[in-house]
């Protein structure tokens, strides 16, 4: 809005913005060309990834497939997979989180209940200590 209050209407050459794809763009000039193309080089990098992960331990062997099935299957960027392999992991292991703080909550309140009885016992223990000497 302008200073009398009037709607400023922009068009794309005036008010232009950088975008970053989130999608892999493919050639439609040829399509036998292209879908060749692809399939030679969908085979290559599956290649990489098996050989890159058959020198790996199996946590991050399955880490490493599962961003590039991310990739492979939506498309995206290898940064943007990462990112959404990423947040996908998170969101399966929030009912872990949550069942950990349960657990924690439990283990707090056992914890208060077994340090008053300690105090207890040694309320008493001293009560007797004491009852001895005298």
């Amino acid at each position: 809005m302008d200073q009398r209050g009037s709607v400023l209407l922009l068009n794309a050459e005036q008010f232009s913005i950088t975008r970053y794809s989130l999608c892999r763009y493919m050639s439609t000039v040829n399509a036998e060309t292209t879908v060749d193309t692809v399939a030679s080089q969908a085979g290559s990098v599956v290649d990489e990834v098996a050989i890159a992960a058959a020198d790996s331990l199996l946590p991050v062997e399955a880490v490493q497939y599962a961003i590039d099935y991310v990739h492979s299957f939506t498309g995206m960027n290898w940064w943007a997979a990462i990112a959404l392999t990423t947040f996908l992991v998170q969101i399966a292991t929030v009912p872990f989180l949550v069942n950990q703080h349960k657990a924690n909550t439990q283990l707090a309140i056992l914890m208060q209940m077994v340090m008053l009885k300690v105090d207890e016992i040694k309320a008493q223990v001293k009560d007797k200590v004491m009852a001895d000497f005298v």
